[in-house]
């Protein structure tokens, strides 16, 4: 769209899609900095080690963690090296010679690095998220985005 003077206008949509698009760069940036600064791991390790222990039997092939990850299988491989490096992430002793076939678990070190973490990231959300919006605005995020887990106290607690 532009307007009578050949400036491209954005409609009241588009600057809704880029004004959530910075919000949500904007808490990536701050669980990032919080995590590697009290344990040592990104956001995306985070997420990654999160969704491994979420999984059945706490194990993921690598092309199902890419999948959910929504990057691609050499990319994942190269997320994964590091945590593997520091003992976080294992493949189990039955590795197959299929990369994508290949699954990975986490450490019993992994298993509690991702309990420390949570409850930072945790103590993260809860303060960004409040200091964003207000609790009828949080309510219609979690419907819009579809959130139903968690404990449902949880959803409008200020901060400790």
């Amino acid at each position: 769209m532009s307007d009578e003077h050949g400036h491209v206008v954005p409609n009241q949509k588009l600057e809704l899609l880029l004004a959530m698009q910075r919000q949500v760069t904007d808490l990536e940036l701050l669980l990032d900095r919080e995590l590697s600064q009290w344990h040592g791991i990104s956001a995306d390790d985070f997420q990654m080690m999160l969704l491994v222990h979420g999984s059945p039997a706490h194990e993921m092939t690598r092309q199902a963690l890419a999948t959910q990850l929504g990057v691609r299988l050499t990319d994942l491989v190269k997320r994964i090296r590091p945590l593997q490096r520091i003992g976080v992430i294992a493949e189990p002793a039955d590795v197959e010679s299929d990369l994508r076939a290949t699954a990975v678990a986490l450490t019993s070190r992994g298993t509690e690095l991702l309990a420390d973490a949570s409850r930072t990231a945790n103590d993260v959300a809860d303060g960004a998220l409040v200091a964003r919006w207000n609790a009828s605005s949080l309510d219609l995020l979690f419907e819009a985005f579809g959130v139903t887990s968690g404990r449902e106290g949880d959803r409008n607690q200020q901060p400790a």
